[in-house]
């Protein structure tokens, strides 16, 4: 309808404008005149109350050259209802043309006869929302190529429905085809059968726990590409009620460094066999002539031969360390389990350590008769190796005491000494594998990294753990647990 509609009474405009809790102006005639609008609208073009009764174009002129003054006359013209969502609009703000968003509705009011009363305008401004988004896509963005850069893969399973969904970087890693669609459960049968329920376990106690996870194990992919060996780390997440919903995280292929640590541990068990050997003829030479020392009362070389022996004793125990390290993680150390006297294997380790460290105090304290079911040599390489550091990170002189115990169906052992103590920060990486300690006061102490790393294996592996508590300055005590022996 060309021309203008009659002039809307207060009460109407005020009737209409409560047909809406946003933004609002209403327009009538095909020139779009504003007839009213709040302070909401009247902000978001950047004016005052003097735009009332001007048409939009006119009052609102950063519109011209853009869609909105037509699509109005259109709504107009045809009394079909305009909505848009996230449309951009140039409007002036200070002086300055910026760009907003709006979620916006164009709403033709007919009148008695059919023909457009006015045009009722809500609108939302969504701009920060729109920005947020794009803030959140970018970095969404540089972190999906960050993570294809490093080789990484994105997963995340629905726990309600099942559906897994792999990134690109994943699918490459497994083999898949865009065209294949895997459940978490099905993308299990691509793990090897040895590793298979280790890493289902640990996902079902992520989802139970809530706590985050890591894993390693080895894939034969679907595309019949050699075995690979990755490393997945995730988390799941829950909705108001603790229910799981999710669980998601990233995949690192690491079969290249799986492969180096092979090769290395297989050179330094190769090493250590070979110089395992003279080292022993070195030992029997040493005793053969520490006893001729003794039998001819050569004070002088029975020091210096035992003094040599303790040398050789202590290379022995490197190597003795260097040949477990290599067979632990080439899968050939065995646990041979049987039962016996805790207290009877405790006391021989304090024997053996006396002999090497005469000037210190080390003391067994008496308990209960506690049997373990458990491989009694590699008990025993545990309590000498912490004996050893309790020894080594101590001054001479000072006390170290071995108390056992039992707590929940578990013997508990646990070795304190008088020493140097442990830092907080470095507490958590004490039983990783290589780790030490570097300070002023530890630069002179030999040794590897690896006595702890194999201490917390050995636990590990008769189902235990090994912790420890320390202060700086004031000494440390650690501890681990074992099984009780099934008749205890």
């Amino acid at each position: 309808m060309k021309g203008k509609s009659p002039r809307l009474s207060s009460q109407e405009l005020l009737e209409i404008l409560s047909m809406s809790e946003n933004a609002t102006a209403i327009y009538t005639t095909d020139d779009i005149i504003i007839q009213t609008a709040n302070d909401s609208m009247i902000q978001f073009w950047g004016k005052d109350r003097s735009v009332i009764g001007k048409p939009l174009e006119e009052a609102v002129p950063e519109l011209q050259g853009q869609p909105y003054i037509e699509i109005l006359k259109e709504v107009w013209r045809t009394g079909k209802t305009f909505e848009a969502k996230d449309a951009p609009a140039e409007l002036s703000t200070g002086g300055k043309l910026q760009t907003y968003y709006f979620n916006f509705k164009y709403r033709a009011i007919p009148a008695a006869s059919g023909d457009t009363y006015c045009i009722l305008h809500t609108a939302v401004n969504v701009t920060e929302n729109i920005k947020s988004r794009r803030r959140l896509e970018k970095t969404t963005d540089t972190l999906k190529q960050a993570l294809d850069s490093a080789g990484m893969g994105t997963w995340s399973s629905d726990l309600i429905s099942g559906v897994l969904t792999i990134s690109k970087q994943s699918r490459l890693i497994h083999g898949l085809t865009d065209e294949k669609h895997l459940t978490l459960e099905e993308s299990f049968k691509m793990i090897d059968l040895a590793q298979r329920e280790m890493v289902a376990e640990t996902i079902r106690e992520a989802i139970k726990t809530g706590e985050a996870f890591e894993v390693e194990y080895l894939i034969h992919p679907l595309d019949d590409d050699k075995p690979k060996w990755l490393r997945s780390t995730g988390k799941a997440y829950y909705d108001q009620s603790g229910t799981p919903l999710s669980i998601s995280g990233i995949i690192l292929n690491i079969t290249e460094q799986k492969q180096d640590e092979m090769r290395k541990n297989d050179f330094i068990g190769m090493v250590s066999h070979e110089l395992k050997t003279p080292l022993t003829s070195l030992k029997g030479y040493v005793q053969l002539l520490n006893a001729k020392a003794k039998k001819e009362n050569d004070a002088f070389a029975v020091n210096a031969l035992s003094r040599v022996e303790i040398q050789v004793n202590k290379m022995g125990s490197m190597i003795n360390g260097f040949l477990n390290l290599s067979r632990l993680e080439s899968g050939k150390i065995h646990l041979s389990k049987q039962d016996f006297n805790l207290e009877e294997l405790l006391a021989e380790s304090i024997e053996e350590a006396r002999l090497t460290a005469t000037e210190y105090n080390i003391t067994l304290h008496e308990g209960e008769t506690i049997h373990i079911h458990a491989d009694r040599d590699k008990v025993g390489q545990v309590i000498s190796n912490l004996l050893s550091n309790a020894v080594k990170y101590s001054p001479r002189g000072k006390s170290i005491e071995l108390f056992f115990k039992t707590v929940d169906n578990m013997a508990v052992i646990s070795i304190k000494d008088e020493g140097m103590g442990i830092k907080p920060q470095d507490i958590d990486k004490l039983f990783e594998r290589y780790s030490r300690i570097e300070s002023k006061h530890t630069q002179n102490i030999s040794g590897f990294g690896i006595g702890l790393y194999l201490c917390s294996e050995i636990v590990q592996r008769h189902e235990g753990k090994i912790w420890v508590e320390s202060e700086k300055g004031k000494g440390s005590t650690f501890h681990f647990n074992l099984p009780l022996s099934l008749e205890q």
